[in-house]
């Protein structure tokens, strides 16, 4: 896209500008009565295709359009599909003064599978510190230098904290927000880069009200009643935790793991380093009840120690054919504990060096009746030298342990008494308290009752995910989705949006929404969502990961903590929404070609996420657009571009001009012309 400026006004100086662009995709000028702005998105189109004009003039009286005449001093106009270049242009007056603005769309002929869309990610945060003190203030400036001078057009922005811009629905938490994102448009705008916004994450509900959060059902935790409180019963699982039987009932799977009695009492001990970098303790349980939460607790005492301990629990491996499915595997590698029924302020960590210490986690069996636990190493320190004990090990059922309710999630109070089950009233029989029930004046319990409780566990902290999901069976979910997008939309001039559903890794686990399968609920939940987005933005064009809805990836039987087979949830995407696909080959499958394929077959446009971390030979960068020539051989069609993807933050952008230049000399029928 080019503009041309019909008038000569004085533009207000951007000191952080990388280089002055006179050809862009944006017009824009200020003076002292009136700004006005104007812009075509995309910057060019293929032949058929339509463009988004928007456009801002503040200060102004009144706007006309050479397409339309009188036009509001903002807004925004769909194209009809153009099959040559066009030129549009605004007038706008303010005062005496007419201010004049056009922009020049170009239309390209018909290429099949090239790459018009040129994206970068990028991933952080400007909510503290002001301009250059910001680190991700800093690199976007660097980003859109470099990336309009690498032929790059777009940056997919994720800016806003836990994915999804919730700090603009709290503003506190992002103070500088607005002022840093107003002078990166700017200089976006400038270069001829456009910002497409991320939102929609699944988490953004429960961020914004915990009562929306994905929970575990926990079924029929043994109470004991002690005068007016009831507490679990919590026998302890584990016998010989404390290793005074030396390692009977545990298997020391590594040459580095060791039965140590250096103590007073017995412990195990971890060697720093491994011949094969593996040093690991453990146990299996049988005959566990499932829908049950439990609380590990260890102790742990280390000596010139940096191995990467971590906690890592696993279903049996007779209950569930995939036993890598982990019961828990936090992103914190020896997991997050609590303190008093809350979350502990950090995750659990250890010292290089450290006297006894005491950790715990909680977790929950799901539809298991066992797990497998590990405690150890997956790798080897940096000093050959160096140990960790580990002693003093239990694990207890817990019970009310971070509950999640709301009408369709109830605590559930009974008891059995002569065959019969009795169901017992809250605020009349009791209260509920913090791993605890509080037993009421003239309740219907008695001291020394055996009670079961049942509930719903909060799905945090168990799997490596950052925050939990929200559960989109209530319409509250949606409201903060259209708050959210709300704010994003007055944000940017694009038309884009890229729905944030990827890694969905705990889902439907709440009975309200029906008897589904997670297919139908994601299905269900990516049309809901996708309805309410068009609603608010008629011109809308709506992007997603591929990962859940393809079954090439995580669209499958079994995934994670996801409740139910994951198939068909695309059927819930409009017919409109783009792929973008990042999946990976195995070392002796090819995925990418058949996944191609899958969205292709069913008329989705596609883009490919080609870069995409540990790749500084380029080696999969290749791999990924040799499977785009098999895959075009084969009738896959519609990929109009790519994405050089990183989740390393500020670290990973060193290779941004070798992607272009591959693909421009190796590839070249890839870039337009």
């Amino acid at each position: 896209m080019r503009f041309q400026l019909t008038s000569r006004l004085p533009v207000l100086p951007f000191s952080l500008l990388l280089s002055a662009a006179c050809v862009g995709h944006h017009a824009y000028a200020e003076t002292a009565q009136a700004t006005v702005y104007f812009s075509a998105s995309p910057a060019s189109i293929e032949q058929g295709r339509s463009v988004n004009l928007a456009w801002d003039a503040s200060n102004a009286t009144a706007c006309s359009a050479s397409w339309s005449g009188p036009i509001p001093l903002s807004g925004s106009y769909a194209t009809p599909p153009l099959q040559a270049g066009t030129n549009y242009t605004i007038n706008c007056t303010s005062g005496e003064q007419t201010i004049s603005r056009t922009v020049a769309v170009d239309v390209t002929p018909s290429c099949e599978n090239c790459f018009k869309k040129r994206w970068i990610y990028y991933y952080g945060g400007l909510g503290y510190k002001r301009g250059v003190e910001n680190a991700s203030y800093k690199k976007l400036v660097e980003l859109i230098g470099r990336a309009k001078q690498a032929g790059y057009n777009g940056i997919m922005l994720n800016v806003g904290g836990d994915d999804s811009y919730t700090s603009l629905l709290k503003p506190r938490e992002a103070p500088e927000f607005q002022a840093n994102f107003d002078e990166i448009k700017k200089l976006a705008s400038d270069n001829g880069i456009e910002l497409i916004p991320v939102g929609g994450s699944p988490d953004v509900a429960a961020k914004i009200d915990p009562t929306l959060a994905e929970a575990l059902p926990v079924n029929n935790t043994p109470f004991v009643v002690d005068g007016s409180k009831a507490t679990p019963v919590g026998g302890s699982i584990v016998s010989n935790g404390g290793f005074d039987k030396g390692t009977e009932g545990w298997y020391l799977f590594d040459t580095s793991v060791h039965y140590d009695t250096s103590g007073q009492n017995g412990a195990v001990k971890l060697d720093q380093t491994d011949p094969n970098g593996r040093a690991r303790l453990y146990r299996p349980f049988t005959n566990i009840n499932p829908h049950t939460a439990y609380r590990l607790s260890f102790s742990v005492k280390t000596q010139n120690y940096d191995a990467p301990l971590r906690i890592q629990i696993f279903p049996p491996a007779a209950d569930d054919y995939n036993t890598d499915i982990p019961l828990y595997m936090s992103r914190n590698y020896l997991g997050w504990g609590s303190t008093d029924g809350k979350w502990n302020a950090k995750a659990n960590a250890i010292a290089t060096t450290q006297d006894w210490t005491r950790y715990n986690i909680d977790f929950n069996t799901r539809a298991y009746t066992g797990f497998r636990l590990y405690i150890g190493a997956w790798g080897n320190g940096t000093t050959k030298t160096g140990f960790a004990l580990i002693d003093d090990i239990d694990i207890r059922e817990i019970g009310l342990a971070h509950t999640v309710r709301r009408p369709s999630l109830p605590v559930v109070v009974s008891a059995e008494a002569n065959g019969e089950r009795i169901v017992y009233t809250e605020s009349k029989d009791y209260e509920v308290g913090v791993e605890s029930l509080l037993i009421l004046p003239g309740s219907g319990i008695h001291d020394k009752d055996r009670l079961l409780v049942s509930g719903y566990q909060e799905a945090t902290n168990m799997l490596p995910i950052w925050n939990p999901p929200g559960n989109s069976c209530s319409s509250k979910y949606y409201d903060v989705q259209r708050a959210a997008y709300q704010n994003i939309k007055q944000l940017f001039t694009s038309s884009k949006f890229f729905i944030n559903y990827d890694e969905w890794r705990i889902m439907n686990w709440d009975r309200s929404c029906g008897n589904l399968t997670a297919g139908e609920y994601l299905a269900n939940t990516a049309r809901t969502m996708q309805d309410m987005l068009s609603s608010e933005n008629q011109n809308i064009d709506m992007y997603v990961w591929n990962d859940m809805f393809d079954p090439y990836a995580n669209a499958i039987d079994h995934y994670l903590a996801v409740n139910g087979p994951l198939l068909d949830g695309w059927k819930g995407l409009h017919a409109n929404t783009t792929i973008m696909n990042w999946i990976q080959n195995r070392t002796d499958k090819n995925l990418q070609v058949p996944s191609l394929k899958f969205f292709s077959d069913r008329k989705f446009h596609q883009m490919i996420a080609l870069y995409y971390d540990d790749d500084s030979d380029l080696t999969r960068t290749r791999q990924w657009l040799d499977s785009l020539d098999a895959a075009e051989k084969d009738g896959v069609t519609g990929v109009d571009g790519f994405m050089y993807t990183t989740w390393q933050n500020n670290d990973n952008y060193g290779a941004l001009e070798n992607v272009s230049e591959l693909i421009k000399s190796r590839y070249s029928k890839r870039w337009p012309k």
